[in-house]
């Protein structure tokens, strides 16, 4: 299974999406804002990095320009998800979630985004 690291600031949010996707198969590492979720991207080298928008410090979409902007991260997938996701997410995630959502649906899109990409070889790269 993949390992996936969630970011939200809501503590009950954060919970709810990382029990769904260990309810799964799924290891999960669960951050509380931005910059613990570039961290654990960093050092966990997930498959998928699940992001909200609003986070004190970094913002989902300045986690996910990181992300793009490092050559070790830069092929990790990335959603957002966000009650109002913002304009500059495009291009910049792999796929847009709107809160509210269920479980279910979750882990289908982290399910379609997986079977999407190709995988990346031990370096890093796709």
């Amino acid at each position: 299974m993949a390992v996936i690291v969630v970011a939200d600031d809501d503590t009950d949010m954060a919970e709810f999406v990382s029990y769904s996707f260990e309810v799964a198969g799924h290891t999960v590492h669960t951050a509380l804002d931005g910059a613990t979720a570039l961290e654990l991207a960093r050092s966990h080298r997930p498959d998928v990095v699940v992001l909200d928008h609003t986070m004190p410090g970094l913002t989902g979409v300045q986690v996910a320009e990181a992300l793009r902007d490092d050559p070790a991260t830069a092929g990790v997938a990335v959603i957002m998800v966000s009650g109002h996701p913002p304009d500059l997410a495009q291009g910049l995630v792999d796929r847009l979630v709107t809160k509210p959502m269920g479980p279910r649906e979750l882990v289908k899109v982290i399910r379609d985004v997986l079977a999407s990409r190709t995988p990346r070889d031990p370096e890093g790269r796709t």
